[in-house]
């Protein structure tokens, strides 16, 4: 055998150190980069069944930290609800082309939609999921 223990010791402690790793500072809410999905309003005793079939036939596997959906309230007990349909995919500069089979279920439920922005990743501070939220 060649090379003993007190070498390969010895060659080992000339590896790097780590001597200090900076905190990421927190992406103002304003400066986070985002994309484009469709979303929608619906009714609120439709809402299980829409997003169970979503969940079958468009996962939003790349944006798995973004709610699906969100409610607003509207004052004297009312709220709207909103849900995220599916990711919204870019033709010619245009964020206008929806999977057939979510358009069947925007048509099953008349639903009208519309594209917002969300963040295009999970935040990695509490002061970013805050201006996520």
């Amino acid at each position: 055998m060649t090379g003993s223990t007190d070498e390969r010791t010895a060659s080992s402690s000339n590896c790097w150190k780590i001597i200090h790793i900076p905190d990421k500072l927190p992406i103002p809410p304003d400066e986070q980069p985002t994309i484009n999905v469709h979303a929608a309003e619906i009714e609120p005793r439709h809402a299980n069944t829409i997003v169970r079939k979503l969940n079958q036939i468009a996962p939003l596997e790349n944006i798995r930290h973004v709610k699906c959906m969100h409610k607003r309230c509207m004052g004297g007990g009312k709220f709207e609800l909103f849900v995220v349909l599916c990711m919204a995919s870019e033709n010619d500069g245009k964020c206008n082309h929806i999977p057939e089979e979510v358009l069947e279920l925007v048509n099953l439920y008349q639903l009208s939609t519309f594209i917002t922005k969300v963040c295009g990743y999970a935040a990695s501070t509490k002061e970013e999921w805050e201006g996520q939220c």
